[in-house]
């Protein structure tokens, strides 16, 4: 009786969570149908306001809603205009956290924000010297560097408790937006960019296919690692899985095959522990019992393959390798032919355009006229952009907070919020927003902070200057059931 209560326990926990988000976040919403546009710039003060009222859940919760309301779908909402106030934020929430003398970095911390500072300087002088239009790569540095540091910084510092807070809270508002997907997959309305890939509550499919593939990623690995299975969190795994699919968002997919595949993998390859016999024996009765279903429906299954990879016949290449060519290949051709052009400082920070020699187009403040405010582009493969970019000399540094962010991928192998990493960066193969905090790199850096936030506090139990180099797993997991947060989602 008492395993049973602490189960029943979390599954109502979960269960006041995911009604807390529909009595804020859909009335939000629903203001959005009737309210005006220029009625946005109110919510980012209100956003605003409130995360500068407290550190720690507060502040995550401005983020994740200043998401939401910046990439709504324009034909359900008004699109709220934020007046230029969604940059105010970070700073915001770094003077409020300089206000509550959370500064005081732990040295595990450190690296991850002194990565991002070297980055930012880096970029910034970059930006002075080598880029072609050094006002907007100055400005996007700034606001990529702050939003960087704001958002490690504010889940970094909290305590154990408010990062489980923080946790379940991040998990109630996946399952609202998945929730509140679902009716939407009958309707004209939640497919109104291109007719076929579901868009929902959101502005574009890949950009739901992307929130999908990092949210539910992490949802699947915390089912695998977590002690009790909850039935309303499975639920809402498998909407989520269905609405991924029909979003037709192949990246998305991938990312969630791929960072689930390669966790899973590491797990099975590194020490044994009870958790790592729990993940490895639900992914193995996973897989037993979903072998039936996929031979008997094995005709029907490649024929929803085969749509879901043509796009409902919207390309006409076969397989998945073939439709990454066509649709990623082109942008890899063009950023080496940047990258050749100027091979040691590239182009300049986020100013190269996939398929279009020209500049972006800039948009400049309306007063003034001399301040840019937007330039938007689009690189679908981070991974050559960066070098087309900037260069051999500007690469450097980011291939540097690369690794340092890579780095509690080794040190914690079962840890499940090593999921949100890989998702993220996989994301990045196909959706080029890891410096883009404005559109869906702004949720990537959130669950980024909560990767970072979730090695720190399993490794808080144990001392890294030991002589090992690796973590003792059976002293991470005995951490982990004494009540250390489980931050994967």
């Amino acid at each position: 009786m008492n395993s049973v209560k602490p189960m029943q326990s979390e599954q109502n926990q979960y269960r006041k969570t995911i009604l807390f988000h529909f009595w804020v976040t859909c009335p939000a919403l629903a203001a959005m149908v009737v309210l005006p546009s220029a009625a946005g710039v109110v919510a980012f003060l209100g956003l605003i306001i409130w995360a500068a009222s407290k550190s720690g859940l507060r502040q995550a919760q401005a983020l994740g809603l200043q998401f939401l309301f910046m990439n709504v779908n324009g034909e359900l909402f008004h699109t709220p205009s934020s007046g230029g106030l969604h940059h105010a934020l970070p700073l915001v929430i770094l003077a409020r956290l300089v206000y509550d003398q959370r500064l005081q970095v732990q040295s595990r911390l450190s690296p991850f924000v002194i990565s991002l500072a070297v980055v930012g300087t880096s970029l910034f002088f970059h930006s002075l010297f080598a880029s072609l239009l050094p006002a907007v790569s100055i400005l996007k540095v700034i606001g990529f560097t702050c939003y960087g540091i704001a958002v490690v910084l504010t889940f970094g510092t909290c305590r154990r408790d408010e990062l489980d807070e923080i946790s379940r809270w991040y998990k109630g508002l996946v399952g609202c937006v998945i929730l509140l997907n679902a009716p939407l997959m009958f309707v004209s309305v939640g497919r109104s960019v291109n007719g076929t890939g579901l868009n929902g509550v959101l502005s574009h499919p890949n950009l739901l296919g992307v929130f999908l593939g990092i949210s539910v990623a992490a949802l699947l690995a915390n089912a695998l690692s977590a002690r009790t299975l909850h039935p309303i969190g499975m639920m809402v795994i498998g909407l989520g899985l269905l609405e991924l699919f029909f979003t037709e968002a192949r990246g998305g997919m991938m990312s969630l095959v791929l960072s689930l595949g390669i966790w899973y993998a590491a797990v099975i390859t590194g020490k044994s522990n009870t958790r790592a016999v729990r993940i490895v024996g639900r992914g193995l009765l996973l897989g037993v019992l979903a072998l039936p279903a996929v031979f008997a429906t094995s005709a029907t299954l490649r024929q929803a393959t085969e749509k879901f990879l043509s796009k409902s016949g919207r390309t006409s290449e076969q397989g998945l390798v073939a439709n990454f060519r066509r649709s990623r290949g082109g942008a890899i051709d063009f950023h080496a032919k940047i990258f050749n052009r100027n091979k040691m400082f590239g182009q300049g920070f986020q100013v190269v355009n996939s398929g279009s020699r020209a500049l972006p187009e800039v948009k400049y403040d309306p007063i003034w006229k001399t301040i840019p405010i937007s330039a938007s582009v689009e690189n679908g493969f981070m991974y050559t952009s960066i070098f087309a970019e900037l260069g051999v000399v500007g690469v450097v540094p980011v291939l540097f907070l690369f690794g340092i962010l890579t780095m509690p991928l080794v040190r914690c192998r079962d840890n499940p919020a090593n999921v949100l990493l890989l998702s993220v960066f996989f994301t990045n193969m196909s959706e080029a927003a890891f410096f883009s905090p404005s559109g869906i790199g702004g949720w990537e850096w959130q669950m980024v902070a909560l990767y970072i936030a979730s090695y720190i506090q399993l490794t808080s139990v144990v001392d890294l200057d030991e002589e090992a180099d690796k973590l003792d797993q059976d002293t991470i997991e005995t951490a982990a059931d004494n009540g250390v947060p489980q931050l994967s989602f």
